[in-house]
């Protein structure tokens, strides 16, 4: 995998229809492709990672000049992918979040969410959808190869759910 550093000209992307499995007012999305290759996929298709470094200048910016809504991150990439151990893109996201006082929905296979759990809990409303394929491990094997298990994206459910972050 290879990770390029760029400067995105905007994140924030307004949902126009009505987003009737998320309830979702907006998306952010803090790289572009994935690193968890799975087969369905087409976000994994491309080997090199972009890395939005300037993400969280421009989501400052970009809170101030909306209604308030529920941001749903991870549309389209998934937000704690392997970059985010290094890059903390995400989790900076989270604190600014946090801080303008807005409604989250992550969207992850990533038991490194947990990681998070502490700026989870302080969101006012936070909402964690864990995506799972199978219970079966060779099932899982054969689509998601380089994603976190089953097992432990149940476990990343029961830890949210036991800090009473709403997930499912």
């Amino acid at each position: 995998m290879h990770y390029k550093e760029i400067k995105a000209d905007s994140l924030l992307k307004k949902i126009t229809t009505q987003d009737k499995l998320f309830n979702g007012n907006y998306s952010i999305d803090p790289y572009q492709n994935c690193e968890f290759g799975c087969s369905y996929c087409d976000s994994s298709i491309d080997k090199t990672i972009f890395i939005k470094t300037n993400s969280a200048d421009l989501l400052k910016k970009e809170l101030e000049k909306i209604t308030k809504g529920v941001i749903i991150i991870g549309s389209v990439n998934d937000p704690y992918q392997n970059a985010e151990k290094n890059f903390k893109i995400t989790r900076n996201l989270l604190e600014i979040i946090k801080q303008k006082n807005f409604y989250c929905h992550i969207l992850t296979k990533s038991d490194l969410i947990l990681r998070d759990i502490n700026i989870l809990t302080e969101i006012n409303d936070c909402t964690v959808t864990i995506s799972i394929i199978s219970l079966k491990n060779s099932i899982f094997k054969i689509f998601e190869k380089n994603a976190p298990s089953t097992e432990k994206r149940l476990n990343v459910m029961k830890r949210l759910s036991e800090k009473g972050i709403k997930t499912g």
